[in-house]
């Protein structure tokens, strides 16, 4: 790394970012020289994995995006997510608590303005996270948050993906329902 390169906060104060030049050009402007450098954004997995705070996140995705490191903003946008089961003490509604936020966060940047899952949220209140993750693999056809997933690249977030991983929470046929559904869409083999 040069000497003297450059520090570009791509998170905030917190995750500071060491920014590395891709490619450089001399130029002549009335008789001065100029360099000119074009930059890109460096961080680790483990920085990000690491912050807990949302602002810093959701800058760090507007930033990756911007520099276009698809990598980075995936690994910010988990992040982001993860940060709503962070609290709950139960394996299964932490990870639930994240699949609903990773929805919710894809879906208003989809949309351009906030989405939320209120109704999901209300049967989860209302009848708790097993009969609201059962009834979700057992509908005949998959849910709009299913699909929504499937076409962000994030089908092993869904309540299908949960009730195979939790198999042994849930009731045989559910558990069947929710990989017959993940087969048919090719998230498992």
């Amino acid at each position: 790394m040069p000497e003297n390169h450059l520090t570009e906060s791509a998170a905030g104060a917190a995750l500071s970012t060491p920014v590395l030049p891709l490619s450089s050009a001399t130029f002549t402007f009335f008789g001065d020289q100029f360099q000119f450098e074009w930059w890109h954004m460096s961080i680790t997995t483990t920085q990000i994995t690491n912050e807990w705070d949302r602002q810093k996140l959701r800058n760090l995705m507007d930033n990756a995006k911007r520099l276009g490191r698809s990598d980075v903003y995936e690994s910010a946008f988990r992040q982001l997510c993860r940060v709503e089961g962070r609290n709950i003490d139960d394996p299964l509604e932490s990870e639930f608590a994240v699949v609903m936020r990773a929805l919710e966060e894809a879906l208003t940047q989809e949309a351009g303005k906030t989405k939320r899952l209120n109704r999901t949220r209300q049967k989860l209140s209302r009848a708790g996270i097993h009969k609201t993750l059962s009834d979700l693999a057992l509908k005949p056809t998959p849910s709009v948050g299913f699909k929504k997933l499937v076409e962000f690249g994030m089908a092993d977030m869904s309540a299908e993906s949960l009730i195979v991983k939790y198999r042994d929470q849930f009731e045989p046929s559910v558990v069947e329902a929710a990989t017959k559904r993940l087969l048919e869409y090719g998230i498992i083999r």
